[in-house]
């Protein structure tokens, strides 16, 4: 595979939901609603999503793509990356 865009979601546990019923009974959900697992805790979540943005969008393979070809991989794909660019710099998105 050599995708142009990545994108790594964060679980939007809705009520009423059988992953919400779940998570809830085993008292795996923050405050927030947000999965929250033993072993692997909401803010280790974040940190391991905002790593998978860094290793991809600032590479060495990804930044010969962009000077090859700008306009399909850079220019045209600004709205795709512009959404990426929280989830690898801020400290807490949302």
């Amino acid at each position: 595979m050599n995708p142009d865009t990545a994108q790594f979601q964060l679980a939007n546990v809705l009520e009423g939901t059988p992953m919400h019923e779940t998570l809830e009974s085993k008292g795996w959900l923050n405050e927030n609603g947000e999965p929250d697992y033993p072993e692997f805790s909401n803010s280790e979540i974040r940190a391991t999503a905002k790593r998978a943005y860094r290793r991809f969008y600032i590479s060495p393979s990804y930044a010969m793509k962009c000077m090859r070809h700008p306009y399909e991989h850079l220019f045209g794909r600004l709205k795709t990356i512009s959404r990426a660019i929280p989830a690898m710099f801020w400290s807490q998105w949302a």
